[in-house]
């Protein structure tokens, strides 16, 4: 595209927006190459903001590749990282039992000055 377009884009490839390209709206793709000017939302497995390019907004893609050079401004999500977020947990990670606050809570010593140090003297106003 190297035109102006206002509007919602949809594809099942290869969407570019050329350098005088300027694109606002949303865009639904495969993979969008950007060396001219987006603002909007992008959804995409891949997008590329070339070194020419201009992008503002949102995007979210399973791939990012932002060349020096180019403008991002907005922000970015990796398309299934909430998924994977939400139920990964590592191997390494074990449950606290129940009462484990409350027993942390109970085995602390109070606070006091250690025997090496002079007692603090009170203030007076």
């Amino acid at each position: 595209m190297d035109g102006e377009f206002k509007g919602s884009i949809e594809s099942d490839s290869l969407i570019t927006i050329g350098k005088p390209g300027v694109v606002e709206g949303e865009i639904n793709a495969q993979k969008l190459i950007v060396t001219g000017r987006f603002h909007g939302v992008a959804n995409c497995e891949e997008i590329e903001i070339l070194s020419s390019g201009q992008v503002s907004g949102e995007i979210y893609s399973k791939v990012l590749v932002i060349e020096r050079g180019s403008l991002f401004e907005g922000k970015s999500r990796l398309k299934g990282a909430e998924t994977v977020a939400a139920t990964a947990k590592p191997s390494n990670v074990v449950d606290a039992p129940k009462n484990a606050a409350k027993d942390a809570k109970s085995n602390v010593a109070p606070l006091s000055t250690p025997s090496h140090l002079p007692e603090p003297k009170p203030q007076t106003a």
